[in-house]
């Protein structure tokens, strides 16, 4: 069952993208199927009574809450993920009471793309006066270093950082459903997200650029990695 609807807070949309400039003659075919792209509604969804594991799992009772994922868990991959929340369940004792929370998270948000491209999105969308009125709540899987920064423009009444020893019961939460599916995006959504941070940040300007090695990644890696750092040490990275 799910939780029922408080409000559309950004109604559906078309997207439509420009091809990459560096396209060449052939590569269409890469890219066609992803120049137009709908995006479902994002909405405000209620609940009494809920609570929130470490891993970012919403449960009632018994229940796992579909609302944790990006999509609904079917068959024996729900099964899986209900056998995990009884598990974590029984060694997450200790309890973290919060009368109105705000949930905005997933299973992809242990990651610094997925929190900046995804979760914060959805808060933008979300950024009402009631809103940052409540409580943000935050599984531990999703807590690093970054996280507090990211969230200080958004001036919540309070922020909850569950540690892997407890679960956070809520009376009241507000769940946000996502702004758009993981790798697309709301143009409005992700440029009220890059002024939100100048006025808060200050635009500065940059002394270095940066490029970021994946050669220690566990997975993903660049295949030639020494050509591309040599080329980016030419260009003054």
């Amino acid at each position: 069952m799910r939780m029922p609807t408080v409000a559309v807070i950004s109604p559906p949309e078309r997207v439509r993208r420009v091809p990459p400039v560096n396209t060449r003659a052939g590569d269409e075919v890469l890219f066609q199927h992803e120049l137009v792209r709908d995006i479902e509604a994002t909405e405000s969804l209620e609940a009494k009574n809920v609570g929130l594991l470490p891993n970012g799992f919403l449960f009632s009772g018994m229940r796992l809450l579909p609302e944790s994922f990006t999509s609904i868990p079917r068959g024996s991959l729900a099964l899986k993920r209900w056998i995990k929340m009884v598990a974590l369940g029984a060694t997450a004792r200790k309890r973290k009471d919060v009368e109105r929370g705000l949930f905005a998270t997933d299973e992809f948000s242990n990651g610094y793309f997925h929190w900046v491209c995804d979760v914060l999105p959805r808060l933008e969308a979300a950024c009402s006066q009631e809103n940052r009125g409540r409580t943000f709540l935050v599984p531990a899987m999703a807590a690093f270093p970054y996280l507090l920064p990211s969230l200080e423009p958004y001036h919540f009444a309070g922020i909850c950082v569950s540690s892997w020893e407890e679960r956070v019961q809520c009376a009241d939460l507000v769940v946000v459903t996502q702004a758009a599916p993981t790798g697309n995006y709301r143009p409005s959504l992700m440029k009220a997200l890059r002024d939100r941070f100048r006025v808060h940040f200050g635009e500065g300007t940059a002394s270095r650029k940066l490029y970021v090695s994946r050669a220690r990644a566990k997975r993903r890696r660049i295949l030639n990695e020494d050509q591309t750092a040599e080329i980016m040490s030419r260009h003054g990275f």
